[in-house]
């Protein structure tokens, strides 16, 4: 399902659409093509998720989250970001997110896209609120969160950053 078409700053037409079961293989080329850096910031380790874990993230169903990708067309479509939020079980309107942008695309504006997309589609869900463990040297996630317009706490502890993000859309600066 195509949610829509942006162009990123440079005028790159980029596709965000909901994370299919046969995105795995692509999830896992663009993992290959990422630096170590952006994998560490991910996971806060150096860790490619394999084949089979992507299979399973891939295939999420709506009661458990959801995940979007964005991608370009080159000879085939070739995924070059990916967002998805997990609820938490305990309390069904809070969630963990994720964003990811392969590093040749990173600063073009992907992140905000796919964090306002993911952010739209968690409060219709009945998500409000956002939590995350950044890494404290993770200066592009931490600066997405601050410009994205929704009301955040951030406090450090146990070395990382404890991210609370706001979600409701009436609340955005």
């Amino acid at each position: 399902m195509l949610l829509k078409t942006i162009r990123l700053r440079d005028r790159t037409p980029v596709t965000l659409r909901l994370m299919r079961p046969d995105d795995a293989p692509l999830l896992l080329d663009m993992h290959n093509r990422l630096s170590d850096a952006s994998i560490y910031f991910r996971y806060l380790r150096y860790r490619i998720p394999t084949l089979e874990q992507l299979e399973k993230l891939a295939q999420m169903t709506p009661d458990v989250g959801v995940g979007i990708v964005a991608s370009i067309e080159t000879p085939t479509e070739t995924i070059i970001g990916h967002a998805y939020y997990v609820i938490e079980a305990d309390d069904r309107t809070s969630a963990e997110p994720a964003v990811l942008v392969e590093d040749q695309f990173q600063g073009r504006g992907l992140g905000r896209a796919l964090l306002d997309i993911l952010s739209q589609a968690a409060w219709e869900q009945g998500i409000e609120v956002f939590h995350a463990l950044v890494h404290p040297s993770n200066e592009q996630l931490l600066g997405l969160v601050r410009r994205s317009g929704l009301p955040f706490q951030s406090k450090y502890a146990y070395g990382m950053h404890e991210v609370q993000v706001e979600l409701d859309p009436a609340l955005r600066g």
